[in-house]
């Protein structure tokens, strides 16, 4: 073997030993409190999820039926969070969240309760302690963009209570994010958390700095992903569609956003932004969100 492929894989090999290594230095305590921090006032925009929607999906869950990854887990009144799940795949789509944009279909405050009980659950059981499936990088990522995505069906008539605990949640998930984005292995996981990570950024308070960050990091790994001729650098063409699909998608929230964002970055006044906009949270004890008040989309 020549001497210089001998170095470049030494190379490589010690570069992967040391992605591995930082990898479980960032995670370092198995709790919360490691990624503990102030919790955001509010929402500024929700982003916008272009995928198609089944009502029926959406009566599924709510009446306790995951019908996930080909298959169906029927809860029988118990937390889906806290039963053995069908496979790893199931897992990796339950925790994820993907399923909460069925939830637009949600047309009465029941269904709302309900979602709202989900979500709860899953703050109470997996929020505080950071660890399997639940927490990898990849799943983490898909979670808060489905979070940021479809706040506006959640928050639909929350009270100041759940508010505060979806905010403190999402705010620790985001740092989580911030802080391993580095060792995520290289592809689709790490595309899925810059984009995360630029969707928190104009979707929650942030300073113009971090905005510019986030947009920046986004930036380099579409370019050092997508090749000039739109596919993926692996020359896989599913993942080729599934990356150019998020793009798309997250253009024109990003693209609208970031500018805007950066320049008004703690301004009294909420940038015009595409998406949802959303309103601060209700004070103790006042009514709850109606409908029209977000600008929800059924």
């Amino acid at each position: 073997m020549p001497f210089s492929s001998k170095t470049r894989l030494l190379y490589l090999y010690l570069r992967e030993g040391q992605r591995r290594l930082a990898r479980l230095l960032s995670r370092g305590m198995t709790t919360a409190l490691r990624f503990a921090g102030s919790t955001p006032a509010r929402l500024i925009v929700a982003p916008t999820d272009l995928r198609a929607i089944d009502p029926f999906a959406a009566e599924e869950i709510l009446a306790g039926r995951f019908p996930l990854a080909g298959r169906v887990l029927d809860t029988e009144g118990e937390s889906p969070f806290e039963i053995d799940l069908p496979s790893h795949e199931f897992a990796a789509r339950l925790h994820s969240f993907g399923w909460l944009r069925h939830m637009r279909a949600i047309q009465d405050e029941a269904g709302s309760i309900r979602l709202r009980q989900i979500m709860d659950d899953w703050m109470g059981s997996h929020g505080r302690s950071i660890g399997e499936i639940s927490w990898e990088a990849d799943v983490v990522a898909q979670r808060v963009i489905a979070w940021l995505s479809h706040s506006p069906v959640v928050l639909r008539n929350a009270e100041h209570g759940f508010y505060r605990r979806f905010l403190r949640s999402l705010a620790l998930q985001v740092r989580y994010l911030r802080n391993v984005a580095e060792t995520v292995s290289d592809g689709e996981a790490r595309l899925r958390v810059r984009l995360a990570l630029a969707m928190a950024s104009v979707s929650m308070p942030a300073t113009a700095s971090a905005i510019r960050k986030a947009s920046r990091n986004l930036d380099l790994e579409l370019e050092r992903q997508l090749l000039p001729d739109g596919a993926h650098f692996s020359r896989n063409p599913p993942r080729r569609a599934r990356a150019a699909a998020r793009s798309a998608a997250a253009a024109p929230d990003l693209c609208q956003s970031r500018t805007r964002r950066a320049r008004e970055a703690h301004s009294l006044h909420r940038p015009h932004v595409s998406g949802a906009p959303l309103l601060p949270p209700p004070e103790r004890g006042a009514r709850p969100f109606q409908r029209r008040d977000i600008g929800s989309r059924p």
